[in-house]
């Protein structure tokens, strides 16, 4: 969805992905990456979290990103290279 002033736009459609695996989330950081692109950026990562063991559960499989497995995302994502 991209925030328009009359309201949000569709802008792409994909199918249920684990939210809770860490290539899904190296798949949004690229996407985010390639098709916005900006002098600096940030990340926030909003969930009801996990604490230490980590965030972004997926409610369809009940798996969620642990702290190694954002890591090895944000680590091989192309923000690595920014």
């Amino acid at each position: 969805m991209e925030l328009e002033k009359d309201g949000f736009k569709k802008l792409e459609t994909y199918d249920k992905n684990n939210m809770g695996n860490s290539n899904t989330f190296e798949t949004f950081l690229n996407y985010s990456y390639d098709n916005y692109k900006a002098d600096s950026y940030n990340l926030i990562m909003w969930d009801h979290g996990l604490g230490a063991l980590g965030s972004i559960s997926d409610e369809h499989t009940d798996d969620f990103l642990d702290i190694s497995e954002m890591n090895q995302a944000l680590s091989n994502s192309r923000f690595n290279n920014y």
